[in-house]
């Protein structure tokens, strides 16, 4: 069984890939059906999954370390992860919409979301399929779930890790997520997969769980793919089942976290890490590339829409290394740099720092 305490875990970058790719399906046009009957936008569940068992996996490593959890490092390094590319992205947007009049009369409407990074705040006009209110495909709209994440980030490492009583954290989950059921459908679905990454997390980080993770670790890969996959189905039947799928998806990060098997090899391979550390500047521009690639093919049939997803995944993928070269690297090293030079170093304690990318928006 692998050690928890490593620092990488190429499987979960290959994880990321599953999920950027589902998205990107979600969004493509016109999916023929039975298709169109994949709900392709929990991709981005089990991104906020990801981002909460990282997340707290990352602090409960400092804090055994130093005693304590070092928050000017944590934001720091938040801040430098995904705020720099976002806003090179949203420039790109912007650009974008000045050649027609009435993308930019949209893109200024809401402008004022984009740069405070609170598009979520809008989930109030969306219904569970993604559609705005009056805006069927919004520019940029998939930056909602940067608005959860960043405020997720804010609040999080302060209450669980500083303001609550160790003794106490144990019940943060569950009331949270009772306090969650009062936020609008979309707000209270993210944050509850983002409180199972949590609570994830806290049960690997216990040192009496090594009989269940032994037990985690002993179910077949072909089970967890299988269960996942009933969590698809049954999400496509009744929406209610969205709070169901996070649990699926925890059996499944554990599994990729703890076992040796085929599915953690296929996607510890090469070509799933490589989309998987652009997970987040692919998430950013997707969008866009998509209508690009839509407008030049046709995608009316299934072959066509598999072309179509083939190719919007390929060029989203081209262009998101370009972003992780030139943007999201250098920024990234920057803030460690920034760190480094005031002595928070902390983090080197990142299962995924070294290597993975972020998820974005979904960004981990």
């Amino acid at each position: 069984m692998p050690q928890l305490s490593r620092k990488y875990f190429p499987a979960l970058d290959g994880l990321r890939t599953v999920c950027v790719s589902l998205v990107i399906f979600d969004h493509l046009g016109h999916i023929p059906y039975p298709l169109n009957k994949l709900p392709g936008w929990l991709g981005v569940d089990i991104f906020f999954l990801i981002s909460g068992f990282l997340i707290t996996t990352l602090l409960f490593r400092e804090e055994s370390v130093k005693q304590k959890v070092d928050l000017y490092a944590f934001y720091v390094r938040r801040f430098f992860r995904i705020v720099p590319l976002y806003f090179f992205v949203l420039s790109v947007y912007v650009v974008r919409a000045l050649r027609n009049p009435r993308d930019w009369a949209l893109m200024r409407h809401l402008l004022v979301y984009y740069l405070t990074m609170s598009m979520d705040i809008l989930s109030a006009h969306i219904d569970v399929y993604g559609n705005y209110i009056g805006v069927n495909k919004p520019p940029f709209g998939a930056s909602w779930s940067l608005g959860v994440e960043e405020k997720f980030y804010l609040l999080w490492p302060l209450l669980f890790f500083v303001l609550l009583p160790k003794k106490t954290r144990l019940f943060a989950v569950p009331v949270l997520m009772a306090l969650a059921a009062f936020l609008p459908f979309r707000l209270f679905r993210s944050y509850f997969g983002l409180l199972v990454g949590c609570l994830l997390a806290i049960a690997l980080a216990s040192a009496k769980s090594d009989r269940v993770k032994r037990w985690w670790a002993g179910i077949p890969a072909i089970v967890v793919v299988s269960l996942v996959a009933i969590g698809f189905y049954l999400v496509n039947l009744d929406m209610r089942f969205v709070f169901l799928f996070p649990f699926l998806g925890a059996l499944l990060l554990s599994h990729l976290l703890l076992a040796e098997s085929w599915l953690v090899k296929l996607l510890s391979s090469s070509i799933f890490v490589w989309i998987g550390q652009r997970s987040y500047s692919m998430y950013l521009i997707h969008m866009m590339l998509i209508d690009s690639v839509e407008h030049f093919l046709p995608h009316e049939t299934v072959m066509g829409t598999l072309i179509v997803t083939v190719l919007a995944v390929t060029v989203t993928a081209l262009a998101a290394d370009v972003l992780y070269r030139l943007v999201e690297g250098p920024t990234r090293q920057f803030g460690k740099r920034l760190l480094a030079r005031s002595r928070h170093t902390s983090s080197s304690l990142n299962p995924t720092e070294s290597k993975g990318g972020p998820l974005g928006g979904v960004a981990s």
